[in-house]
């Protein structure tokens, strides 16, 4: 098949313009399984002539556009997790600001946080988080 590695590169960097531009970044789910089902299809194309070439150089080239493919497809389940992390921590600045202008008590956490504590420490906050649980505005 003879792709060129910039070919690959231009169609990932296209579609996740895409997906950004055209649709809700807050639900690109479609568009992403429809990029990695064509992405997939392009390796079990390689991976057919894979099988059927006979010559060494002919392979690795081959080889090398399926590594290639499998590295974007990595890529592109890395920047969706970075992306989740980006979307629920601006949620949760979101929340919290409204929070304050209100002069409610309430604040919020994102899923992502992270900090460095004592076993002792992580269970006195899940009691904390436990007996303190406020139910969500609109429930």
């Amino acid at each position: 098949m003879k792709v060129n590695r910039n070919t690959i590169n231009g169609d990932i960097s296209y579609w996740y313009s895409k997906i950004a531009s055209t649709h809700n970044i807050f639900d690109p789910e479609i568009n992403i399984i429809v990029n990695l089902r064509r992405l997939e299809v392009q390796r079990t194309r390689l991976r057919i002539e894979v099988d059927k070439t006979n010559e060494f150089q002919d392979k690795l080239a081959l080889e090398r556009l399926i590594l290639d493919i499998d590295t974007k497809i990595l890529q592109f389940y890395q920047k969706i997790g970075e992306s989740s992390k980006r979307i629920m921590n601006a949620v949760s600045s979101n929340l919290n600001r409204e929070m304050i202008n209100q002069k409610k008590d309430t604040r919020y956490m994102s899923l992502f946080d992270q900090i460095a504590i004592s076993g002792n420490a992580r269970e006195k906050i899940k009691q904390i988080i436990k007996d303190d649980k406020i139910p969500p505005p609109h429930a």
